[in-house]
């Protein structure tokens, strides 16, 4: 019998192990990589984009930067605020169908980890209580009268979580730790040039985020379901968040 090839007895990486292996990737911010923080003392100035689109996150304020703090979740680090801090990222055209997926934590409700546009545009990842307990909430205005509300699964206070957003022309969808939550169809249909608030609502701190976020990932198409799984479960393994 002919030995067994030591090369197949080794096992294969299998799933996503880069964001940009999926198409129309618009942004991604990734708080291990320090090659890609700019420091203010202890807290980041800027935020590189790692896309290739240089969408940077920055904040020229002292008070309203948020903290580098390394070590944080397995072993790497994250940007932390107090609900006081947020970063912008520039405007680019707004598409109908787009996907956000963030590693963030967030203490109570009312705090959100993005917004893209101002309040009345979106669509927005916050921590809300729709009377039953803390969700991940997907919301899209198309004016304040006419916002749509997608709940997820229960979530924890203080507690690392894989939150994504999916904007499709009629409908948004919103995971949570690999549990999708009810939809919420819409008719609306926002167009322009958007940018997009990190750690809060707007520039005011609405909604800001008493907690932090590790990695935040953008892509300007709806990403399927087993494309989302396959970022979470690439987010799941590089910070050690357990997912269903």
């Amino acid at each position: 019998m002919c030995p067994m090839n030591p090369r197949l007895l080794r096992p294969r990486a299998s799933g996503l192990t880069d964001p940009r292996q999926l198409a129309s990737l618009a942004v991604w911010l990734d708080g291990s990589d320090s090659t890609t923080i700019t420091l203010n003392g202890s807290t980041v100035s800027e935020w590189r984009d790692k896309s290739g689109n240089a969408r940077h996150a920055a904040q020229a304020t002292a008070a309203a930067q948020p903290t580098y703090t390394s070590n944080d979740l397995n072993a790497l680090a994250t940007l932390r605020t107090t609900g006081s801090q947020h970063m912008v990222i520039p405007a680019w055209t707004y598409l109908n169908t787009n996907t956000v997926i963030t590693v963030f934590r967030a203490s109570a409700l009312n705090q959100a980890p993005c917004q893209r546009g101002s309040v009345n545009n979106g669509p927005r990842l916050a921590v809300q209580d729709p009377s039953s307990g803390l969700r991940l909430r997907n919301t899209i205005h198309g004016t304040a009268a006419s916002q749509v509300n997608a709940d997820g699964p229960t979530y924890t206070a203080n507690t690392w979580a894989i939150g994504a957003g999916v904007t499709r022309t009629d409908r948004v969808r919103v995971y949570q730790n690999g549990v999708w939550g009810t939809d919420a169809t819409y008719t609306m249909q926002l167009s322009g040039s958007f940018n997009l608030i990190l750690f809060a609502l707007n520039t005011s701190n609405l909604y800001g985020l008493n907690g932090g976020i590790a990695e935040f990932i953008a892509y300007d198409r709806a990403l399927s379901d087993g494309e989302v799984t396959q970022v979470a479960r690439y987010l799941s393994r590089k910070w050690n968040i357990a997912i269903s």
